[in-house]
């Protein structure tokens, strides 16, 4: 289960990225957040806790106010909402795995498995993606590769105390 945090991870990624390629920053970051109305309900689902009715009313409100922004005027929804949606998905099931899996694992080992198989997959992808390679990371011009070094070590900082502070 540990390399499948990662998997979600890239999922997370890739999903919000290429969702704000195709919607508007704000629609992107409300969908995004759908994560905490998401939880409870993919935790029922997983792990049989039921949610509490404040989660309903949450929920409610949380799809009037995606209906409200999202839709558009024939009442339809744009390639960039549903792949937010999707990374909103991702960021649920993270969430809940967390919650299941860290009470019986080293924090340390999850995060290091984490970022490892997302480093992986995204090395693997981009090239196909973004057309350029990873070994111009250390040429003289610029190369989105080259600034993918410092960014990918943030996240690796934030996971771990995620991880840490939930295990104990």
């Amino acid at each position: 289960m540990r390399r499948g945090f990662g998997l979600l991870a890239v999922c997370q990624l890739f999903f919000q990225t290429y969702g704000l390629k195709y919607t508007t920053a704000s629609k992107n970051a409300f969908i995004t957040t759908l994560y905490v109305i998401l939880v409870p309900f993919i935790n029922w689902g997983i792990n049989r806790l039921r949610p509490g009715k404040n989660n309903l009313f949450a929920a409610v409100a949380a799809v009037i106010g995606l209906a409200l922004i999202t839709l558009e005027g024939d009442l339809g929804v744009n390639r960039g909402d549903v792949l937010t949606l999707i990374c909103s998905i991702s960021f649920s099931l993270h969430m809940v795995f967390i919650a299941r899996y860290t009470k019986d694992h080293d924090p340390t080992l999850m995060t290091f498995f984490q970022m490892a198989v997302s480093a992986a997959l995204c090395w693997l992808v981009a090239p196909v993606l973004e057309g350029d390679s990873p070994s111009r990371c250390w040429e003289t011009r610029p190369s989105p590769w080259a600034f993918s070094i410092w960014p990918s070590s943030v996240p690796c900082w934030g996971s771990f105390s995620r991880l840490w502070g939930r295990n104990t």
